[in-house]
């Protein structure tokens, strides 16, 4: 079994001197039994051996083994004794079905006029089934980002779960069942099968959405169904602990019998919604490196590629909060991000506080009460390092009073004494 491909393109052009372009697409595939390489068993491998442009032919394994004897050195196929005579006709699709694989690849670049080298071949070669199954093209592009280490833990999860709800949805879905209608069938499923709300099925589309772009990407022929459907948040005011909730939260530093990973989770919500909204994969990371006497300068983990340092002044209560903590790699020992939510609802419990805490909450009250007690937007979008201003703009809607200062107007609040142990 033997290909080969050759073409030519001539132009001309039609007033004054001829001109010639030539361009040349030279691919040969062949099938081969490596003889040099011989198992245990004494079959050898059976291979295809490609040739791009006159290059070093590059063979690359069929996964099908036999004897030499058995081979057809002349007609390049398998040849076993007649009663294995169906085990042979597999074995020669198989091979078949190799060759066709490549030609498909040749025929494309000669039509596409692209140039085709040996690793774009093989990359297209072995990526022929994910270009096929949308399933395993997102599992392989996933766990190639994890590998790479381009994707935090969090996102991770978040991909992780919208690979495992369009599984379940359809185990074997392929690029071309990829249409608005079926989208849509799996958002009413994921409302009604796991009651989840629009937000969260809007933040699974999202990254569904983003590796169809990769997919486009990479030369697989699609369109994106999340380009003709709505596929945005819905906004909501942030929760958030008004001044009394969050003056009564600070009471809880005073209770002693409160130790171990909890204090440590008490303490960090405390200096993150006092001194900077924090986000928690801060709270899992700052320490002493980022502390220049009573200054914190640290570049925020989400915003990470953007470059853009933080600074944040210490006001008392972090000053108190750090002050045995100051010469940390890292000033808290904390568990995951769900194990601390679970933790703040249950030092709620001693409070009076009925309101659904996450870490996120604890940026947002700082962020609210930063512009009620009179902080200038401009210093509270540098303190929470967001991108935009626009991106700070919820908060003033959430209070309605004069802006100025500095991070020390949110000395209104105090640490309470510890208890005497």
């Amino acid at each position: 079994m033997f290909m080969h491909f050759t073409d030519t393109k001539t132009t001309r052009k039609v007033s004054g001197a001829t001109r010639k372009t030539i361009y040349m697409h030279r691919y040969t595939a062949k099938i081969h039994l490596r003889k040099d390489i011989p198992r245990k068993d004494g079959t050898c491998p059976i291979c295809i051996k490609i040739r791009i442009n006159g290059a070093i032919p590059k063979p690359y394994m069929t996964d099908e083994y036999i004897r030499p004897e058995f081979w057809d050195e002349i007609n390049r196929r398998v040849k076993l004794p007649p009663s294995l005579y169906q085990k042979q006709e597999e074995m020669n699709d198989v091979i078949k079905s190799r060759l066709e694989r490549a030609e498909k690849i040749f025929r494309n670049a000669r039509m596409s006029d692209k140039p085709l080298t040996m690793d774009i071949f093989f990359k297209k070669y072995t990526n022929d089934d994910l270009s096929k199954n949308f399933i395993l093209y997102l599992t392989a592009s996933i766990n190639a980002r994890k590998k790479r280490n381009e994707i935090s833990l969090g996102t991770l999860k978040i991909e992780n779960r919208a690979l495992k709800r369009i599984s379940q949805f359809k185990p074997e879905l392929k690029f071309i069942e990829l249409n608005r209608e079926l989208i849509l069938e799996w958002r009413a499923w994921l409302a009604n099968e796991h009651e989840y709300n629009h937000n969260h099925i809007v933040l699974l589309g999202k990254k569904l959405s983003k590796y169809i772009d990769d997919a486009i990407s990479d030369g697989i022929e699609i369109i994106n169904p999340f380009d003709k459907l709505k596929n945005k948040y819905i906004s909501s005011d942030p929760v958030y602990l008004e001044d009394d909730e969050l003056k009564e939260w600070i009471t809880l530093y005073a209770k002693n019998y409160i130790i171990g990973v909890d204090r440590e989770v008490l303490e960090a919500s405390i200096f993150s919604a006092t001194n900077g909204g924090f986000r928690v994969s801060d709270w899992q990371r700052l320490g002493s490196e980022n502390l220049h006497n009573d200054t914190l300068i640290f570049f925020p983990y989400k915003g990470r590629k953007k470059l853009t340092p933080v600074r944040v002044d210490l006001n008392d209560i972090g000053k108190e909060i750090l002050k045995n903590r100051r010469h940390k790699n890292k000033f808290f020992d904390l568990p995951t991000d769900q194990s601390i939510n679970i933790i703040l609802k249950n030092l709620s419990i001693d409070t009076k506080i009925k309101k659904n805490l996450t870490t996120h909450v604890f940026r947002h009250t700082y962020a609210t009460n930063y512009i009620a007690h009179g902080g200038k937007l401009n210093e509270l979008s540098a303190k929470l390092g967001h991108g935009s201003i626009r991106m700070t703009e919820i908060y003033v809607h959430l209070v309605q009073r004069s802006m100025m200062g500095s991070n020390d107007i949110m000395n209104v609040y105090q640490l309470p004494n510890r208890q005497e142990g």
